[in-house]
């Protein structure tokens, strides 16, 4: 299958998909440096910051909402809110 030309065609396709996101793939160098290479913490987090807050007993959220709330939440988890409303402070002195 390799040898056909649709199969020689996903190689290439593959091949430059990866070497597009080589630095996303890089594992010795996130292990080294003590980062998380596996998708549990982001499946943990799912089930603290959005899903605590949307899911009140007897709450409902309109679609156009739900985004930025859960960006503020995101925010606050991850310990950005000073840095967030510093650049929004900058940004908003900064003439256009």
């Amino acid at each position: 299958m390799m040898g056909s030309a649709k199969g020689k065609e996903r190689l290439s396709r593959l091949y430059k998909y990866l070497k597009r996101y080589s630095n996303c793939i890089n594992y010795n160098h996130f292990i080294s440096n003590g980062l998380p290479i596996g998708s549990g913490e982001i499946e943990s987090a799912h089930r603290y910051i959005p899903q605590k807050r949307l899911k009140i007993p007897g709450a409902t959220w309109h679609p156009d909402n739900i985004n930025p709330l859960l960006g503020l939440l995101i925010l606050q988890a991850n310990n950005w809110w000073s840095d967030f409303w510093q650049k929004e402070t900058l940004g908003a002195q900064i003439p256009a």
